[in-house]
C-alpha cells in the first residue's frame, strides 16, 4: 500500500524558502533605514558644526554637498541648530561655536 505523502517535502521545503526569504527582505529593508538615519544624522552634524562657525550659507553648502536639503537652519546666541533631510529619512542636530 502506497502513502500520499510523496510531495509533501517538496511542498514544506517551499514554505520554508518563501519565510527566510521574507525574513531577510525585511532585514535589508531594516538595515537601509538604519544607514539611512545614520547618513542623514552625520550630514546635520557636519551642517551645524559648519553653521555654527560660518552661518546659515555654509550649513546649506554642507548639506548639498552630501545629497540632502536644508530643512530649516536657525542660529542665535544658544547655538545653530539644523533640519536636515536625506533621502527619506530627517535629522536634526545642534552645535556651538566654541571661543
Amino acid at each position: 500500500m502506497r502513502h500520499r505523502d510523496d510531495g509533501q517535502v517538496v511542498l514544506s521545503l517551499a514554505v520554508a524558502l518563501m519565510i527566510v526569504a521574507g525574513t531577510m527582505l525585511v532585514g535589508v529593508k531594516v538595515a537601509r533605514a538604519a544607514v539611512g538615519k545614520a547618513e542623514a544624522q552625520a550630514t546635520a552634524d557636519m551642517a551645524a558644526l559648519a553653521g555654527a562657525k560660518g552661518g546659515s550659507g555654509v550649513a546649506r553648502s554642507v548639506v548639498l554637498a552630501n545629497g540632502g536639503s536644508l530643512r530649516s537652519a536657525v542660529g542665535g546666541p544658544d547655538g545653530f541648530t539644523v533640519v536636515v533631510d536625506q533621502g527619506p529619512a530627517s535629522a536634526t542636530a545642534r552645535a556651538v561655536a566654541g571661543s
